[in-house]
């Protein structure tokens, strides 16, 4: 029986097979660019084995439900699928429906010290009385429900 090549374990990068193909670049126009443990790595690498979806090419962003028809016309699903019922169902039909939802962000700069300040006193006198504390997210959801409750009628 003839001796038996030794093969090197096809290499599997994952999602960011098109940073390693681009290093690879690199290092085959020249080797000293990239960092010896890379060096290393490229002595026996060959690109596009093993890796689903290498290739020099960047990755393309998956569609989301906005980009499918909503009827589910084209989905492609295999043939032994079973619908989504009860809750899981539900999650799907409201994940989807917050996509129609449009958003909003708004900045304010506030003085943190005020903030970190207000809240010791506070912890202090709830650690001292009936216990429980309060985070910084607490004050602020009470500063924009005071703000609305003061200027909306």
């Amino acid at each position: 029986m003839p001796p038996v090549a030794e093969e090197h374990p096809p290499t599997v990068v994952g999602p960011n097979a098109w940073l390693v193909d681009e290093m690879y670049e690199q290092f085959q126009a020249d080797p000293s660019s990239v960092s010896p443990s890379w060096q290393e790595f490229f002595q026996d690498y060959r690109p596009g084995v093993g890796t689903p979806g290498s290739g020099t090419t960047r990755p393309t962003p998956t569609p989301t439900a906005a980009d499918r028809p909503a009827d589910g016309a084209g989905a492609e699903l295999p043939a032994d699928a079973t619908p989504l019922r009860g809750v899981g169902a539900r999650i799907v039909e409201n994940m989807e429906a917050s996509l129609g939802v449009p958003t909003a962000t708004s900045f304010r700069e506030v003085p943190a010290k005020l903030l970190e300040v207000n809240r010791r006193i506070i912890n202090n006198h709830l650690g001292r009385t009936r216990g429980g504390k309060i985070s910084f997210t607490h004050l602020i959801g009470y500063a924009v429900v005071r703000a609305i409750a003061d200027e909306v009628p």
